[in-house]
């Protein structure tokens, strides 16, 4: 019996970088589930794959990016300007013998104007943060009031000003004391969010501005003080105990809330970073999350380059076949960098 050797460039499945390129485009751009990919591949391609390999080839696509995605994720670690950070539910289901039940997970990202990193963890610990982020975060953090982030200085953050108007509409839906006190928060928070509305319109000279924004900073801090003091005879379970409780936190971190207004191009809110997070979240939908901790790596991995070269105006198949080929190659891999990195990374809120 003669066996002949394949052709270097040639792998023992067959499958050549162009069907890798396009089953992780399948998957992580177009958001098919497994069984679509394998019918979209026979029908229009002529490619006949099974389940298992669609799952190996998203492994091979993924490692062929390993290092272009922690290249990113250095990037998004030194960057300067505003990068918006924000985490959502996914679902893990564990086949490698953990969380069989299909326990929670949760999938991370940090938003850049050019570059976007994911990561999908069974933790929402402060440790992940400092993963994504760094130990003491460059740049300006914009995020949610979750506490995982106060380990950033308040002058380097922006709170979300959304998450605080809907924090402001519960208080006021509230009994007694915490109803009036949050109208009053709400109001406020309604007029901040429209006179910056007004001098981004470039319907506000900057002078008049910056003493209407230093007004409302200064009510805010009365309102905030008025409820941090305010009597909770009820117990600590009260509405009043927990508007009181607010109030304290929003103290603390007061300096967080204004850094949109000192001179610095941030955006007051944190809906880029939840922009970013949609596609994401209807592939959760629609797939049910990761079955291994091997498949929350690479789908956190083909979602950066998704929507990384998204923000880029690049081609994200185009970016996985050169990945792929270059991997067989023994070359090394595209990058997914801005053009001009060093001038990027001074860059401060995205457009």
């Amino acid at each position: 019996m003669n066996r002949a050797c394949l052709p270097g460039d040639v792998t023992s499945t067959g499958f050549g970088p162009g069907v890798e390129g396009t089953v992780a485009t399948l998957v992580a751009e177009c958001r098919l589930s497994h069984r679509l990919v394998v019918a979209v591949m026979r029908d229009l391609c002529g490619v006949r794959i099974g389940l298992g390999t669609v799952s190996n080839l998203l492994r091979r696509v993924s490692a062929s990016t390993a290092a272009a995605v922690e290249e990113a994720h250095g990037y998004v670690r030194a960057f300067e300007g505003a990068k918006h950070v924000d985490e959502t539910g996914w679902k893990h289901h564990g086949s490698d013998g953990t969380n069989d039940k299909g326990s929670s997970a949760w999938l991370w990202v940090a938003a850049t104007e050019k570059v976007t990193v994911f990561k999908a963890t069974l933790s929402r610990a402060q440790s992940v943060a400092k993963e994504l982020l760094g130990e003491a975060p460059r740049g300006t953090l914009v995020s949610d009031r979750y506490l995982v982030y106060q380990y950033a200085r308040p002058e380097t953050r922006q709170v979300c000003w959304s998450h605080l108007e809907r924090d402001f509409r519960k208080i006021s839906e509230r009994d007694g004391p915490s109803a009036r006190l949050g109208r009053k928060l709400l109001r406020a928070a309604q007029s901040v969010l429209k006179l910056q509305k007004k001098w981004l319109r470039g319907r506000l000279e900057q002078e008049n501005y910056e003493y209407r924004m230093g007004r409302l900073r200064m009510h805010l801090q009365e309102l905030l003080r008025q409820g941090a003091s305010m009597d909770t005879g009820r117990g600590e379970q009260s509405p009043t105990s927990k508007t009181k409780g607010t109030c304290r936190e929003l103290q603390a971190i007061e300096p967080a809330l204004w850094t949109f207004a000192s001179g610095a191009c941030v955006e007051l809110t944190n809906n880029f970073a939840e922009r970013q997070l949609r596609h994401a979240v209807m592939i959760r939908k629609i797939s049910s999350g990761s079955q291994s901790n091997d498949g929350m790596e690479w789908m956190s991995r083909l979602l950066t380059v998704v929507m990384t070269t998204r923000s880029q105006g690049r081609n994200p198949h185009e970016f996985f076949v050169e990945s792929a080929r270059a991997a067989r190659r023994k070359a090394p891999p595209p990058s997914l960098l801005p053009a001009n990195p060093a001038r990027d990374m001074a860059t401060t809120a995205p457009a």
